[in-house]
């Protein structure tokens, strides 16, 4: 009953020092700064083998009065991502699914499974899990490098053209110039997101990291030998010869998938850069 009572002052009132709900105040936010704690340890021990930025953080005053006030009806404690933690690697969609199936498990039952990926919000892409530490709900974010990226990019946007960018509102704007030019920006952050970084985030899933191990005459070195056939009866002979026909269509097949694979990778390497050199001059555009 505390924490309503103070969820409705909160949103009636800045409270300050000298508010009699000050104490209460200070206390929840002190809290919720130990259970993110508790948290941002509990995630970092299940991923102690990946090459992961781990992150944590809790709303800030501000944020947390303009949240409950942009909704009128929402209680302090239901909002669910007061404290959050916030996965980010260079990694594919599969491990991603993989980091995702690994955080279900340690904090099973999850209260809360949302995948932006398949359903972007205003472009915004990356898997979110709602989990219970002790009385609290924390949100777990999990983004693959380029999804982080792009969602910091529009985060600093909505910084300066307004937050409410963030859930498909028009930006603040001064003339119909600076209008449709923020529009415009907008518009080709959401398209690189949507059309560019998920097309290519799932097409990056069929590279084999493990190409350059192939050995292209593996199966020529299994041809039997002109000692072990010599001797040997027609049918014995027959049956080397498709061997070894067989042995080379298998050679010359992996060696074109090897090389189709490492084409392939040189176009996925290329269009990450154009991704990062477009992320790059948008950013200088939202000033």
């Amino acid at each position: 009953m505390e924490i309503a009572r103070l969820g409705e002052e909160l949103r009636r009132n800045v409270i300050h020092p000298d508010s009699s709900y000050w104490t209460a105040y200070e206390h929840f936010l002190k809290r919720s700064e130990y259970l993110k704690g508790i948290l941002q340890s509990s995630v970092e021990s299940i991923l102690v083998d990946r090459d992961v930025s781990i992150t944590g953080r809790t709303k800030s005053r501000d944020t947390l009065r303009a949240k409950l006030i942009s909704l009128p009806t929402m209680k302090l404690g239901s909002i669910d991502d007061i404290i959050g933690v916030r996965i980010v690697g260079d990694f594919t969609l599969a491990e991603q699914d993989e980091i995702t199936s690994l955080i279900d498990n340690h904090f099973s039952p999850v209260h809360k499974k949302i995948d932006r990926r398949s359903n972007p919000s205003t472009g915004y892409r990356a898997v979110h899990r709602i989990v219970k530490v002790e009385e609290m709900h924390a949100e777990i974010q999990i983004r693959t490098l380029l999804q982080s990226q792009w969602a910091d990019l529009f985060e600093r946007t909505a910084d300066i053209w307004g937050r409410q960018i963030r859930y498909g509102f028009p930006p603040d704007f001064q003339t119909d110039l600076v209008k449709n030019h923020r529009e415009n920006v907008l518009s080709r952050m959401i398209d690189l997101s949507i059309n560019y970084i998920s097309k290519f985030e799932e097409h990056s899933m069929q590279v084999n990291p493990k190409a350059e191990q192939a050995d292209p005459d593996l199966f020529v070195k299994k041809l039997p030998s002109v000692r072990e056939v010599r001797g040997k009866s027609k049918a014995s002979l027959l049956d080397a010869f498709r061997f070894k026909q067989s042995a080379y269509e298998t050679k010359m097949a992996t060696e074109r998938w090897i090389d189709a694979e490492r084409r392939y990778k040189d176009l996925v390497m290329s269009l990450k850069r154009s991704i990062d050199s477009i992320l790059e001059e948008l950013s200088k555009n939202i000033e």
